[in-house]
């Protein structure tokens, strides 16, 4: 039996798909397996993916008959044999030493079950964005797990799948949007201790034209908030929503500011959409209180200035003032910005 069960869903990947499997068939690590999940592609992906598990005994090839990546993944750890998960998305890389990296976080001796490494923004070209933690390398147990409670995917992590079959975890199919964090948080509760290394990378590619990513637009932030609340619920059910309050918090507010009030978002949501999105949720956001000692200060201040519109229904009139704001920083500066970002 392997250590390792790589899961990747496949779809419409396929001039992705070889740098993907590339990478992993480089590891050091030669102690696993590849799950390719084949979820109704359009293209050549399957005649892609059926040559590598024809060359490579250790890629292993499934037709799915039900669309969706929750339902590709949990399919993918029905079939999984491995002593550990480790989730890829089909147009990413790994750097060779990244299934060693992540297996030493959980392996014999380390008295971990699951293990976090460092992931980095990739563009066609070579440009790598790392990611920026808030903590650092190290074994994190207890409480001390708040800290990684944000990071909302699941990939670059390595869990155990003792503990997901024990405790039957899977991926919430009526989720859309954000479905990596209920499971990623449920995982965080149930493992005892987890271990964060700086070893490795994993590459999540950036730009590719019909990308799931961060745009906005109303669909996709209610797709979002329905992820909150089996967050909500999973923390609720484990007994640790105190615990994790202000964590919920400072997530929260981020979505609503950033997703709705953010700069993005005024090219897609109209004042008529924000109210819908806000009413709903409206009294849980009056009673949201940032703690000083997690959310940043630029969060806190404009949440405290959302809240004073939203407590007098006003909250229209925010949305007004943050596109104005939009529209002079983006408009006055955007170009500065665009040419300094696009360089650096």
């Amino acid at each position: 039996m392997p250590k390792i069960s790589v899961i990747i869903p496949v779809h419409n990947s396929e001039h992705y798909l070889p740098q993907c499997l590339d990478s992993l068939i480089a590891q050091t690590f030669g102690d696993y397996e590849i799950l390719l999940m084949e979820n109704f592609s359009s293209d050549n992906t399957y005649e892609v993916a059926e040559g590598y598990a024809l060359k490579d005994s250790r890629i292993k090839l499934f037709k799915l008959d039900k669309k969706g990546i929750c339902n590709a993944r949990n399919e993918g750890l029905k079939r999984a044999c491995g002593d550990y998960i480790v989730f890829m998305d089909n147009d990413d890389l790994a750097s060779s030493d990244h299934l060693m990296a992540l297996y030493e976080c959980v392996g014999e001796g380390s008295g971990c079950e699951m293990g976090i490494a460092p992931f980095a923004g990739y563009w066609d070209g070579g440009k790598i964005k790392p990611k920026i933690y808030g903590f650092g390398p190290g074994v994190y147990n207890g409480d001390d797990k708040r800290i990684l409670f944000g990071e909302r995917v699941v990939w670059s992590r390595i869990y155990s799948r003792r503990i997901i079959e024990d405790n039957n975890v899977r991926f919430d199919e009526s989720v859309e949007a954000v479905e990596d964090w209920p499971f990623f948080v449920e995982m965080l509760l149930l493992s005892g201790s987890v271990s964060v290394t700086d070893k490795s990378c994993y590459y999540y590619r950036q730009g590719r034209a019909g990308q799931a990513s961060g745009a906005s637009s109303f669909k996709s932030v209610k797709k979002n908030l329905l992820a909150f609340e089996l967050v909500d619920k999973l923390l609720r059910r484990h007994g640790v929503y105190d615990i994790y309050e202000s964590y919920y918090n400072n997530e929260l507010a981020k979505e609503i500011m950033g997703k709705t009030f953010g700069a993005t978002p005024f090219k897609r949501l109209s004042a008529g959409e924000v109210v819908e999105i806000i009413e709903p949720i409206k009294g849980r956001l009056l009673e949201l209180r940032l703690d000083d000692s997690i959310s940043p200060s630029w969060l806190r201040s404009w949440y405290s200035r959302f809240q004073f519109f939203l407590s007098r229904g006003r909250y229209g009139y925010f949305f007004k003032v943050m596109r104005l704001y939009r529209n002079v920083v983006y408009g006055v500066f955007g170009r500065f910005f665009q040419f300094f970002y696009k360089s650096s």
